[in-house]
């Protein structure tokens, strides 16, 4: 299969969700060379996997909504956004998707790609798919998963729910989440890793959230390595959503009762990443004890 997206490379985001991919679309937006999609999740895998055709065709008219409601009050800096939202709102397949993609890829430009952390829900067939179909359309495929403290990213998601939607309390909200297996499978990185190794290989940058934004730029410098980007200097000290709720706490039976919940993703990434487990994960993980080895964090 030719097409104008031959030779490029895919650059694919899969979360985690409250990870920090936000800024990281931000930043690879405006490095040279890279033609992110307008829509930052356009969450077109997720909803084919995971939703059935009738999610397809809620995702299409929620599409065509938000391009009735830009165009009422169009202007000149929204344009791309609306044209990849009129797209969007034509994705009925991979077809349709990737053309997506043909529209906005600069012949000059090397990347193409987008970032959606839902598709860390995905499983290694679907993966599969996904890379064959790149692979069929001439590129090759780089997809970059950063990892957050579990714990703390279901508290990050919860300020944000109650912020943006604000029915419930702090601890309503989290107690919520935590009950509701789709929230707590966004951090079950012993699930999502596994998946994403077994397709995408060395192909593959993983991290985490704290090491990446914990000071230094030792980390970023690995990504534009492994991506082959040029380097653009990092803000990491930026916060693109920050909520007034950020200092809030929690009952410490909520806490310990999120951390035994997700035991089995202390024990995984103890075991699979050693020394290089931040602390924030150790103090509330226990990590440290009975490690297998001391992985590199990028495979």
């Amino acid at each position: 299969m030719t097409t104008s997206l031959e030779g490029k490379t895919f650059v694919l985001g899969v979360g985690a969700q409250k990870a920090g991919t936000t800024w990281l679309y931000d930043h690879l937006d405006r490095t040279p060379g890279i033609e992110l999609s307008p829509i930052k999740e356009l969450h077109f895998f997720d909803t084919w996997y995971l939703g059935g055709p009738q999610a397809m065709k809620e995702l299409r008219q929620r599409s065509r909504a938000e391009g009735g409601r830009i165009a009422h009050n169009y202007s000149a800096e929204k344009a791309a956004r609306l044209l990849a939202i009129l797209d969007r709102s034509l994705m009925l397949d991979f077809d349709r998707y990737f053309a997506h993609f043909e529209r906005i890829g600069d012949p000059s430009s090397p990347f193409v790609g987008e970032i959606t952390p839902a598709y860390a829900l995905l499983s290694a067939e679907n993966f599969g798919e996904i890379k064959r179909a790149c692979n069929d359309r001439g590129m090759q495929v780089k997809v970059v998963f950063l990892m957050r403290e579990p714990v703390d990213r279901m508290r990050s998601a919860a300020r944000m729910t109650v912020a943006t939607k604000g029915a419930e309390s702090f601890e309503d909200t989290y107690r919520r989440l935590l009950s509701m297996r789709p929230h707590v499978d966004r951090g079950r990185y012993e699930k999502q890793v596994p998946a994403l190794r077994e397709v995408f290989g060395d192909d593959l940058y993983v991290t985490f959230y704290e090491t990446f934004f914990g000071g230094g730029t030792a980390e970023f410098d690995r990504l534009v390595d492994f991506l082959g980007v040029e380097r653009v200097a990092p803000d990491l000290a930026h916060r693109v959503h920050t909520y007034a709720m950020e200092a809030r706490d929690l009952p410490a039976e909520l806490v310990r009762q999120a951390a035994e919940t997700y035991a089995p993703t202390f024990a995984f990434v103890d075991a699979e990443f050693g020394d290089q487990v931040p602390a924030a994960w150790a103090a509330r993980g226990g990590a440290g004890r009975g490690r297998r080895r001391a992985a590199t964090v990028g495979g």
